[in-house]
């Protein structure tokens, strides 16, 4: 979606360059989702020295020489940090926290004075359940909604800027696929569940989209009683086009998953009116569409 909103906001007629750059996006959210995974480990070496530090303070308390190592001994994390995946990847998109101590420290800082962490250190006992959890409120409560984090990643890289959410999530997801006999060799989230497939799903979607594009504007405006393409949100003639594309090219997507997918969108990126004229519009358009046979599906149930 948001490579085809560039390509038409430009006025780009290289069909390939921009297929290029739309490849070249996708990668950068894998990278920063090896970014944020990094961070996870980095937030545990900061621990690390943060307690060194304060064992050679001048005056040291009882509890700055004999801490509480909980956190720095995290499973999940120690078993994350030894993962020959994660290490290739750090290597190959030249991740490096270093620069950026002063962030790590601050928000160790918040994590540390936070009620999950306060609990999770105080609870005698470790497993491997408690250390997945911990990392979890990490990641929620203090990584997802960090907007100096956030604007700190964007300033590195524009493509980082539209990559939050789904980021977030993958780490979410990161986490539940390690268990306690998870070691270096645990896989972590691919950038495609299929990559064949997905790739293949993407370019044609793209193509689809740009090559019938005025023939989905016509029908659209067909559709919409005295309104020119130009008054309409862009961002909602997209959406639209590209739902028309997935339906009509791609046997065995159901409708009702095409539809849905394209008025969610709506209701994120585009107005607070969008769902229901998205949503209206594709009805009249897909109706007609079944009445007139267009709609080619490849097994039973997928046109309902």
């Amino acid at each position: 979606m948001h490579a085809l909103y560039g390509f038409f906001q430009s006025e780009n007629d290289d069909i390939v360059r921009g297929e290029k750059e739309l490849f070249y996006s996708i990668d950068k959210t894998y990278e920063l989702y090896i970014w944020m995974l990094q961070l996870v480990v980095e937030l545990k070496e900061c621990a690390w020295q943060v307690t060194e530090e304060r064992k050679h303070k001048r005056l040291p308390t009882a509890d700055d020489l004999n801490p509480n190592t909980k956190f720095i001994n995290n499973k999940f994390i120690e078993v994350l940090q030894n993962n020959a995946e994660l290490h290739d990847k750090v290597v190959k998109y030249k991740v490096n926290w270093q620069p950026r101590f002063e962030l790590i420290r601050r928000l160790l800082g918040k994590f540390t004075q936070g009620e999950e962490y306060q609990k999770y250190m105080a609870t005698p006992g470790k497993s491997f359940a408690d250390d997945k959890n911990i990392v979890l409120a990490l990641i929620e409560e203090y990584i997802a909604p960090d907007e100096d984090l956030r604007e700190k990643m964007e300033e590195d890289s524009i493509y980082f800027a539209d990559d939050w959410v789904v980021t977030i999530g993958a780490l979410a997801r990161t986490v539940e696929l390690f268990n306690e006999n998870s070691d270096e060799g645990q896989r972590l989230l691919a950038t495609y569940k299929d990559a064949e497939d997905d790739a293949k799903f993407t370019k044609e979607l793209f193509r689809k989209t740009i090559l019938s594009s005025k023939a989905y504007e016509e029908l659209i405006v067909s559709k919409v009683k005295n309104w020119e393409i130009e008054r309409l949100a862009a961002m909602d003639v997209l959406l639209i086009k590209m739902a028309i594309a997935e339906i009509l090219n791609f046997s065995s997507i159901p409708v009702k998953v095409s539809l849905n997918e394209y008025i969610e969108l709506s209701k994120i990126y585009s107005t607070p009116q969008s769902k229901a004229f998205v949503n209206g519009l594709l009805d009249k358009i897909v109706g007609e569409m079944k009445e007139k046979g267009e709609i080619k599906k490849a097994g039973r149930g997928l046109i309902e």
